[in-house]
């Protein structure tokens, strides 16, 4: 997993200018700021509960709950980071040109945070194997879609394949 992660930073490093991957880095920080919010210990919660479930029936209930929760607390977080995207890029940071990037990674933020919850909930059910498998998988697949995605489009590129995988 680190080292298709390691791989696919140098490739884009390489592919990028200085500025566009700056203008990753600070479209990240501001998403990770953002996403922090989103947490508020629910993840370990889940993975606590689902552990101490009875069945797989309560495990789904756990889950179905966290999941409810989850999108409760991101979603109003993703449609103001849409909402107020155009007002960030231009008036805080004086960056039109992260705008796209911006408004992707709101995304991407909704989707992680739904896949935080799976993850959690595979691993309070001891499937260690199927979250290795799918933790290799993901990180596969991001460096084949992200690196041909950052050749083509550049920076926008980053984001775009991030969104899909």
């Amino acid at each position: 997993m680190i080292a298709f992660s390691l791989v696919q930073s140098v490739i884009v490093i390489r592919l990028l200018s200085p500025q566009e991957y700056g203008f990753i880095g600070l479209v990240l920080a501001f998403a990770g700021i953002v996403g922090v919010y989103q947490h508020l210990g629910l993840g370990v919660g889940t993975l606590r509960e689902v552990s101490l479930a009875r069945d797989e029936q309560e495990a789904s209930k756990i889950f179905f709950t966290s999941l409810s929760v989850r999108m409760l607390i991101t979603l109003p977080l993703v449609f103001g980071l849409l909402l107020f995207s155009s007002y960030i890029t231009n008036t805080i940071y004086h960056r039109p040109e992260i705008l796209f990037g911006t408004r992707l990674v709101a995304f991407t933020i909704l989707f992680n945070g739904i896949m935080e919850i799976v993850f959690n909930v595979l691993n309070g059910l001891q499937k260690f194997k199927q979250v290795f498998i799918l933790q290799i998988l993901n990180s596969a697949v991001s460096m084949l879609v992200v690196v041909p995605f950052v050749f083509f489009l550049k920076y926008d590129g980053y984001f775009i394949g991030s969104l899909i995988t």
